[in-house]
């Protein structure tokens, strides 16, 4: 795979990129849904003397299609929302319509009770359909009220139920250019720019929410991909849906990403591109779909190359980072080579990250050193003495893992 032209088509990327999904059509259900990571409620007022007060929520309801001349239209029902606490309790229902007939936007409408008072409202729309079908991801809001103003903001981003399956990147190879790379590109128009690639390693998980007649949808979930270049640590974590037309190698895909990249939020597309992978395995180029950056700030994109993933059963050794089974003053310098002298990738990007913050840097070959020769804090298990699978969370990547005893 040739990496410098595809990163170069990062420069003329549309910014006006518009996901569809390959097979959308009605859900008769009533079908569950579940609330995803990204949604969120947020307490405002206009006259009152605090900052908005911004809760994380999970919960479900179930989306019923019903006849209508005007779009697609859905009953909301059995709606129970709440952040983790508690302390924001929405029960309701609504109606979700997406205008086919006429833009192709999608609308909003729930009457809830919060924390038991009723007759709460709230609007969205009309507004671009962000992800692929059934996936929902809108935001809804009440008038403001009373004295102070105050009003409620909701982002419902559900989907229906769906198994995951743990995936994996291939992490970036620097010297043969093959692999997964964080794009980074300075909006410069009158600079003659070069993306900078950042190798990256990282974790994802897939499940699928839809099989239709003419391909299949896939919520993608808890990306958390990390990579240094001269030094500087870079991190991507997001959510976001994969669409595939097929099994073979003429499939059609397409990825979204809301993501968070190095602090700021963006929206990665791929757009509807032939695969050069087959499914499960997947080999994709995203490109920055907004926001619109200003000039002297930077786009984004990636380069994902991903497999399925058997990661948390994989046997390795925390801070083992050259893969032989010890950990001694050759995994610093295998992790140092490997970030600042185009040494040899990592086979189990886990294992070298010695201090699990997932993420592999600088720090971790101090942490190494830190714990062999100034009586640190040893790596967390699995490790530094006994190898076994790693904790049951995201990680960065153990592709190819050393041969371990138990």
């Amino acid at each position: 795979m040739t990496s410098f032209p595809r990163s170069c088509r990062l420069l003329f990327a549309s910014a006006t990129l518009v996901p569809a999904a390959l097979g959308a059509g009605p859900v008769e259900g009533p079908l569950l849904y579940e609330l995803r990571p990204g949604s969120m409620l947020v307490d405002d007022c206009q006259n009152c003397d605090r900052a908005p007060i911004e809760r994380s929520l999970e919960g479900r309801f179930t989306l019923t299609h019903i006849e209508s001349l005007r779009g697609t239209v859905y009953a909301l029902n059995d709606i129970d929302l709440r952040d983790p606490a508690g302390e924001y309790i929405l029960k309701g229902s609504g109606m979700y319509t997406i205008n086919d007939d006429i833009d192709g936007s999608q609308e909003i409408f729930l009457e809830v009770a919060v924390n038991g008072e009723a007759g709460i409202t709230l609007r969205g729309g009309r507004e671009e359909v962000p992800v692929a079908w059934p996936a929902l991801d809108i935001t809804a809001s009440q008038e403001p009220r009373g004295d102070d103003l105050r009003f409620l903001t909701i982002r419902i981003v559900a989907s229906p139920p769906a198994a995951d399956v743990p995936y994996e990147l291939v992490p970036g190879d620097p010297v043969t250019q093959e692999g997964s790379f964080l794009l980074i590109v300075l909006n410069c128009p009158m600079c003659a720019v070069i993306p900078a690639r950042v190798p990256i390693g990282g974790t994802f998980v897939l499940g699928q929410i839809s099989r239709e007649p003419a391909g299949k949808v896939y919520r993608v979930d808890r990306a958390l991909f990390s990579g240094t270049l001269d030094g500087v640590t870079h991190r991507v974590e997001g959510a976001g849906t994969y669409e595939v037309s097929g099994d073979t190698a003429a499939s059609m895909v397409r990825m979204r990403l809301v993501a968070d990249v190095d602090g700021q939020g963006r929206v990665l597309e791929s757009g509807l591109v032939a695969s050069p992978a087959v499914f499960p395995d997947i080999d994709v180029d995203l490109f920055h779909s907004g926001p619109q950056v200003p000039p002297g700030e930077n786009f984004h994109g990636l380069e994902i190359v991903a497999r399925p993933s058997a990661q948390h059963g994989k046997r390795f050794l925390r801070g083992d980072s050259n893969g032989d089974n010890v950990v001694d003053i050759a995994d610093p310098i295998h992790t140092l080579l490997w970030l600042f002298a185009g040494g040899t990738v990592p086979g189990c990007l886990d294992a070298a990250d010695s201090n699990g913050d997932v993420g592999v840097d600088l720090t971790d070959a101090v942490f190494t050193l830190d714990y062999l020769f100034r009586s640190g804090s040893p790596p967390e298990p699995p490790g530094p003495e006994k190898c076994g699978p790693g904790p049951v969370r995201p990680g960065v990547g153990c592709v190819n893992p050393a041969p371990c005893e138990p």
